[in-house]
Formats: structure tokens, sequence, C-alpha cells
């Protein structure tokens, strides 16, 4: 399997998963209260009704 490099575009840099999306990603499917990662987030863009 190969793995992407990418940029990790959290806002909240001191998270101590920060940039490991695997880890970030399983503890918002673990823990509802989190919602949705921040990467996987619909931007405000995202919304418009065009």
């Amino acid at each position: 399997m190969k793995k992407e490099v990418m940029k990790c575009i959290c806002k909240r840099t001191k998270c101590e998963r920060h940039g490991k999306c695997e880890e970030c990603i399983t503890h918002h499917n673990e823990n509802k209260k989190s919602g949705l990662p921040y990467c996987q987030r619909k931007t405000k863009k995202d919304n418009t009704n065009e």
C-alpha cells in the first residue's frame, strides 16, 4: 500500500495527533462528541448554494 505524503491542514497544531491522520480519524470515530476531523469537515465555500 502506497502512502501519500500530505501536509496536515488541521489548525490544532499542538494536538498530540497532529500529522497522524489514521490516529486522528480513529479518535474521532470512537468519540462521537468530537465530530468530524478538521480535514473532513465541509468548508463554508462547500456549503454555498450556487
